[in-house]
């Protein structure tokens, strides 16, 4: 949800012989695409760390992608489903909180609806009211109301505030989005953008959203103009900055251009107040660059940095161990290739994926090792 006060500032490819770019490079597009829907800087470190981990989108995320359920913000923390009776106990859990969710939303909406009402209402205050209920109208799935509310903020000439003129413009333009209305979507995050005295950090969101609309489009020109945008703005926040290089590494990645995908990672690394999270995934994106580039040294030394960085999850870990695996693999250092692949499959936490390849990569340069046996 986009909120009037501004939030305060937070302190992939493939390397391997087998585990291919697309595994790594389409989950990260597909994660973006859920951030610009979440309009919201906050899920970054949600979005890194299951870049960097590699990990199965966990079910809610994967509705919403593909149309056929909702998540809120509080949901980007969620990890993958437990199982068994945990799972049934939290799924009775969930059934119990959304009628009182929905029930706190009605109650919201009747809230601002007697101020909307009021006799006498100062425009500005009767503005911020209807962008609130237009929100929670949005959040109760009831959308032609809030169309109604953001488009009645939108064209009131005298009263709203600039904040609640682009809340309203950029919700509405998200809504647009998601019912497939994209030149009606590209056309209110551009009126956004254009307001005069925008605040950076709503202007970034603003640019990020259609940055992702002109990627989807295959525009790519258009959309790395508005992530370079985005760093350039003084006050935008620092995780909005680190996921505008992100998006534009990934379409670095995406269309072949390593060297610019290069320059990106590079970016984030060097960025001040970067988050840990998005300088994990910058390091292994980076590592698997430079190794597709054949600079094996300097991916290993990239990976060798994110396996010793402190409270390092087990995928993360297990990941940049496989892909300095292949990178010593590459550069003829048997024992030490052999050492990682091992390192990555024993971890506990692996993905099954990443284990099945590290296993199979081991016994294959064993196999390759090994001097055949002649036979008399």
């Amino acid at each position: 949800m986009l909120r009037r006060n501004r939030p305060e500032n937070t302190s992939p490819g493939s390397a391997s012989p087998d585990l291919d770019l697309p595994f790594c490079i389409e989950r990260i597009y597909r994660l973006l695409r859920f951030a610009a829907k979440m309009r919201t800087p906050h899920s970054l470190q949600f979005l890194c760390c299951c870049l960097a981990a590699a990990a199965p989108l966990p079910s809610g995320i994967a509705q919403t992608l593909t149309g056929t359920g909702t998540i809120t913000l509080e949901d980007t923390t969620a990890t993958n489903p437990p199982s068994g009776s945990a799972q049934t106990a939290s799924a009775t859990s969930q059934q119990q909180k959304v009628p009182d969710r929905k029930k706190q939303f009605q109650d919201e909406i009747a809230r601002c609806t007697s101020i909307i009402e009021k006799p006498g209402l100062p425009a500005g205050q009767r503005a911020a009211a209807l962008c609130d209920r237009g929100i929670l109208h949005e959040r109760s799935d009831n959308i032609a109301e809030a169309l109604a509310d953001f488009s009645t903020v939108i064209v009131m000439t005298t009263g709203p505030a600039l904040t609640d003129k682009a809340i309203a413009l950029i919700s509405r333009g998200g809504i647009y989005d998601k019912t497939g209305e994209r030149q009606n979507a590209l056309a209110d995050y551009s009126a956004a953008i254009a307001l005069p005295g925008i605040r950076d950090d709503m202007k970034a969101t603003a640019l990020f959203a259609r940055a992702t609309l002109y990627a989807d489009a295959e525009k790519k020109a258009e959309a790395h103009s508005d992530y370079t945008a985005i760093t350039t703005l003084p006050q935008a926040t620092v995780e909005q900055k680190a996921t505008a290089l992100l998006a534009q590494s990934v379409l670095h990645e995406r269309a072949g251009d390593t060297d610019k995908a290069l320059v990106a990672y590079t970016a984030i690394l060097e960025l001040e107040y970067a988050p840990a999270a998005a300088k994990k995934a910058a390091l292994l994106g980076r590592g698997c660059a430079y190794d597709r580039t054949g600079e094996q040294k300097k991916a290993i030394a990239d990976f060798s940095i994110l396996i010793a960085t402190p409270d390092i999850d087990a995928q993360s870990q297990a990941l940049a161990l496989f892909y300095r695996g292949a990178a010593y693999e590459k550069n003829g250092d048997i024992p030490n290739a052999l050492v990682n692949y091992s390192f990555a499959s024993s971890l506990p936490g692996v993905p099954d994926e990443v284990k099945i390849q590290a296993d199979e990569a081991a016994k294959k340069l064993i196999k390759k090792a090994r001097p055949e046996k002649k036979v008399p």
